[in-house]
């Protein structure tokens, strides 16, 4: 029995569709696993692309820049960053854009990562990366990258970044030592009388 063509038109479109996949970046859907819809799978080779970090340590307060870079000058359409526990699976911390080429996303929280805008042609982006308030595991930025329809890399990983320990008390260590410098001369004082 033959298909009415307008069936068929359906399938095709349909297929198209989902083999397009995510090309404004706005990829919600792929926040867990950080595999686009493309219908194939990831890359096995070496990926020709870095994440690199502008510091390996963090502490709370300190903001982390965060580029995405094709050292061989390889372009790439599409991609999505989160920061993650070594280990771990959830998206922490929060991402600042200063560029139109990219995008936060709501994974976890708001602006638990970032994509791509368009499908225009890229060989680096720069995002700053705001680590979470209450958060002193070691963390690793990963990233999937699109290089076209059919082919992409996961699980891209910047080197480790260790926390500090130093963040929210270097922020109150002056006003702490001053009080108690202030208290002493107080005590000083009230002795003398």
């Amino acid at each position: 029995m033959a298909r009415p063509p307008n069936v068929i038109i359906l399938v095709i479109t349909l297929q198209t569709l989902k083999t397009s996949a995510y090309p404004s970046g706005n990829v919600q859907a792929s926040c867990a696993s950080m595999e686009p819809n493309h219908n194939v799978s990831a890359q096995s080779s070496q990926a020709p692309y870095s994440l690199e970090v502008s510091n390996t340590t963090y502490s709370i307060g300190e903001n982390i820049t965060v580029t995405l870079r094709s050292p061989a000058g390889t372009i790439f359409k599409g991609f999505m960053i989160q920061a993650r526990e070594v280990k771990g699976s959830t998206p922490l911390g929060t991402f600042i854009i200063s560029s139109l080429d990219v995008q936060t996303l709501t994974c976890t929280t708001s602006a638990s990562a970032v994509s791509h805008t368009s499908r225009i042609n890229k060989t680096s982006i720069v995002v700053t990366w705001v680590p979470p308030s209450s958060h002193t595991s070691n963390i690793e930025i990963r990233a999937t990258v699109v290089q076209d329809e059919y082919k992409y890399w996961k699980d891209i990983r910047s080197p480790k970044l260790t926390h500090s320990g130093t963040g929210g008390f270097q922020l109150l260590a002056p006003a702490f030592s001053q009080l108690l410098f202030s208290t002493s001369a107080l005590i000083f004082v009230l002795l003398k009388l």
